[in-house]
């Protein structure tokens, strides 16, 4: 009695149901895991992203921002589910991503990978060109004037950057 609804708002019946808010994935890798529990750029096929997005969006996860696409898929189903063409979590996506030249790990041929400052301003410029949503670094073992490089390049570009920095070194000089 003592908590009233604001002024035009919409009563609802919610006895018995639960309210939840719903969750955003900055890190995710849809399209890459296997129903199998392998993990790698093989898996990468729309019917993999698609069922990933719609499992995202079944459980509250209302968008992701996707690191990794080697073909261009996530941008087309982004923008069919913008449009209302396709089902899941919306999707914002980094495109290829950027890695240090001398490891992609699980990623296989998926990022752009770089080894020095030039290369990773054209990555970006490349990146940017594709009109991806933010840019995804992974900087295992990146020396930080390339790291760098990105970091100066996507802001320049007005794109956000998120970096998979496993090392406390290379967290250290991400996040100055």
């Amino acid at each position: 009695g003592e908590l009233y609804a604001p002024k035009g708002s919409l009563p609802l019946d919610l006895e018995g149901k639960t309210i939840a808010p719903l969750f955003i994935n900055l890190h995710a890798y849809p399209g890459l895991g296997s129903f199998n529990g392998s993990f790698g750029a093989k898996n990468y096929k729309r019917e993999s992203l698609s069922a990933d997005l719609n499992r995202y969006g079944y459980y509250g996860v209302a968008a992701v921002l996707a690191g990794g696409d080697s073909n261009g898929l996530a941008f087309q189903l982004r923008d069919e589910i913008k449009d209302g063409k396709a089902t899941g979590a919306l999707l914002y996506s980094s495109g290829r991503g950027i890695a240090n030249k001398a490891s992609s790990g699980l990623m296989g041929n998926i990022p752009i990978l770089v080894g020095s400052e030039a290369e990773a301003r054209k990555g970006v410029g490349e990146l940017a060109d594709l009109n991806v949503d933010a840019i995804v670094l992974w900087a295992d073992g990146m020396k930080a004037d390339v790291s760098n490089a990105v970091v100066d390049e996507a802001h320049k570009r007005k794109l956000k950057v998120f970096a998979n920095a496993p090392g406390l070194a290379e967290a250290k000089d991400l996040a100055k």
